[in-house]
């Protein structure tokens, strides 16, 4: 009887750190990928132009709303403290966020137009966006990081909303 409740659980917390990967994906995605159509269709950003930098930033963002969500979903469910769980959940979305920019700057490219990128970008003039660059630098909070922590707090608020007692 313990060992099938205790599957139970499992299984439910499963199926709700699943729930938050997926939802939490196809927000990263969509803001990103969505602003990056704008740009293009408005003329602001030229479509055949796709760099390292740019790509990394759209799945290196992805994969970090991702985490939060799964992240955020298991400590709502898992643990007791409130304290532990809200510090880890607002700590995971900066540490992300600083891992993603570094490794843009290092991967660079060359950016026609944008200085603040996904998903919500700045137009400027030609940006050349050499390895190592700064343009990636930006602070925490940024539109971006806003964009993804309401992205996450939706998918926390989408898969934990039934917590089981």
């Amino acid at each position: 009887m313990v060992i099938m409740m205790a599957g139970s659980r499992t299984t439910f917390v499963m199926s709700k750190v699943f729930g938050a990967a997926v939802v939490s994906a196809a927000v990263a995605l969509v803001g990103s990928l969505g602003a990056w159509g704008i740009l293009v269709s408005t003329g602001l950003l030229d479509g055949r132009l796709w760099v390292p930098g740019l790509t990394v930033l759209i799945l290196g963002r992805s994969a970090a709303v991702v985490a939060w969500g799964v992240v955020g979903t298991c400590t709502v469910l898992t643990t007791r403290s409130q304290t532990a769980a809200i510090t880890l959940i607002l700590t995971v979305p900066f540490v992300a966020e600083t891992a993603v920019r570094t490794l843009a700057r290092q991967v660079g490219g060359t950016l026609e137009g944008v200085t603040r990128l996904l998903p919500f970008a700045s137009i400027d003039a030609l940006v050349p966006v050499p390895p190592g660059s700064t343009l990636f630098e930006e602070p925490v909070n940024s539109p971006e990081t806003a964009c993804t922590v309401v992205g996450c707090f939706l998918a926390l608020l989408l898969t934990a909303s039934t917590r089981r007692a």
